[in-house]
């Protein structure tokens, strides 16, 4: 058995909501001994309700562990308390029976298949790994009558996380050595980026006041048991060493399995979740300056390239479903690496396309030609892909790729979620959540909410790119138990 399969991190971002939660984390603040000062008292309640926050999800599972490492560096980027509060909450829970150590994290050394060879043979390696301290949680507190009443809630994130400079080596060992990648010290941001560094974390501030009076509330199903979380924080994650790199939204939502997040209320009401359709491709025409070939209006950018490859003849006998799930990653894939000429899938993905080459037929001429030859698969589907949408030809690693869209993605995602906070705009604040390209908001806001994000991409695109034409995006709706609605998206010149 593997016991790190079934297990829930710790995190110290978690503070009491309701009465239960509040009655249940005093009653362990006493039986651990913590201090009541006016300065340390907050700090001690906030990890205590941290630790049971996460017996709730421990216990979700039929048979679940907490992953607590011994040593408390890896939660120096937390605000809610320093490492010795941490430290001491952890050695009470063990000295009282309340977790008791089941796994103590070591390095250890696993072995791994590598790629077959030409002649089929695989070579078998030995990798450094590093397991998790694991710790099980005494059945004792499901005899508690608040412990399943108990709501916590979320507030503790860092706003900004900065990932350090890596290669493509450091990245890979870190993986296999099981490390997190390493990133700049919180302490540090503002210093390092000056007033970039500030205004991104004002920024995030700013909304993260509001989130704490309105929480995106979710009712969490795990295993046999549910109970209710509170969401109120998020940090924006940047990579290789720069705040214009990456930059999206990550809060407790975010891995979320997306039917538990569509159900979702803020402030006791129903969510919808606002979609850019396609909104890579749309977003880097749009900065380029290279209109899509889809007429003046699309709602379905994917759909239109499996109607080009299937009238063309090509892959017939692949379901429009599965290639338009193909041409999704193909073009993720040409955006994730920069890289226009690709023309095969990376290693994890081979096993989905079909690596035979393949003729398209010219139609007109009834006979193949030299240029509708392809190597495979995938080397069909991203020519079909580039002809649709020209921009994908611009695709420059380092400077247009994944990264870079990652950042201006976000960077309208937050002007969004601003505009939407100015009450002499709207009449009244709309607070809303960020997933990515999307956004969660109130189901009656949805009107403004669509309108807002339509606004804010054009004169986003305007205004940093010097876009000529004026465009709005396609918009998907989702809603919990409802198909999706798509609005259209128009070019207007």
């Amino acid at each position: 058995e593997n016991l790190w399969d079934f297990t829930t991190p710790f995190v110290p971002t978690f503070v009491p909501y309701n009465e239960a939660a509040k009655r249940l984390t005093d009653r362990y603040h006493d039986m651990l001994q913590l201090p009541r000062t006016p300065a340390k008292e907050p700090k001690y309640n906030a990890i205590v309700a941290s630790a049971l926050a996460s017996f709730q999800s421990v216990f979700s599972y039929q048979r679940g562990y907490l992953y607590w490492p011994i040593k408390q560096d890896r939660f120096t980027a937390y605000e809610l308390a320093g490492r010795n509060i941490l430290e001491n909450v952890q050695k009470g829970l063990q000295k009282h029976g309340l977790i008791s150590l089941v796994h103590k994290g070591k390095p250890v050394f696993t072995k791994h298949k590598n790629e077959p060879t030409p002649e089929g043979e695989r070579d078998i390696s030995f990798q450094r790994k590093k397991l998790p301290t694991l710790w099980e949680v005494s059945e004792d507190l499901l005899q508690l009558d608040d412990f399943w009443d108990a709501e916590f809630q979320d507030v503790g994130r860092p706003l900004v996380v900065v990932g350090e400079v890596q290669t493509w080596g450091d990245k890979y060992y870190a993986k296999l050595d099981g490390r997190a990648s390493a990133k700049i010290p919180t302490t540090e941001i503002e210093d390092k980026f000056g007033y970039d560094g500030w205004v991104g974390k004002a920024g995030l501030e700013r909304i993260t006041d509001y989130w704490k009076d309105y929480p995106l509330t979710l009712r969490l199903f795990k295993g046999n048991n549910s109970f209710v979380r509170h969401a109120s924080s998020a940090s924006r994650i940047f990579s290789n060493g720069s705040i214009t790199k990456g930059g999206r939204f990550y809060g407790m939502w975010s891995n979320m399995d997306k039917g538990q997040r569509l159900r979702a209320t803020i402030n006791g009401k129903p969510t919808i979740q606002i979609d850019i359709k396609a909104s890579q491709p749309t977003l880097l025409s749009a900065f380029l300056d290279k209109k899509m070939n889809v007429g003046d209006t699309w709602s379905d950018v994917y759909g239109l390239i499996v109607h080009d490859i299937h009238s063309d003849g090509a892959l017939k006998k692949v379901h429009k479903a599965e290639l338009k799930a193909k041409v999704k990653s193909v073009i993720m894939e040409l955006i994730g690496t920069g890289n226009h000429k690709k023309w095969q899938p990376a290693k994890n993905n081979k096993l989905e396309f079909s690596m035979e080459p393949i003729g398209v037929i010219d139609w007109d001429n009834k006979k193949n030609s030299v240029a509708d030859n392809y190597k495979n698969e995938y080397s069909l589907i991203a020519a079909y892909c580039k002809k649709r949408i020209p921009a994908l030809w611009e695709l420059k690693k380092g400077t247009y790729d994944s990264e870079f869209l990652s950042y201006h993605e976000s960077e309208i995602v937050s002007w969004t979620m601003h505009r939407l906070l100015e009450v002499e705009l709207n009449g009244d604040k709309v607070v809303s959540y960020p997933m990515h390209d999307c956004l969660i908001v109130d189901k009656e806001a949805e009107e403004i909410a669509i309108a807002e994000l339509r606004q804010c991409i054009m004169h986003y695109a305007r205004k940093t790119f010097d876009t000529s034409f004026i465009f709005e995006a396609a918009i998907s709706v989702e809603e919990a138990g409802q198909d999706d609605r798509i609005l259209e998206g128009r070019y207007y010149n």
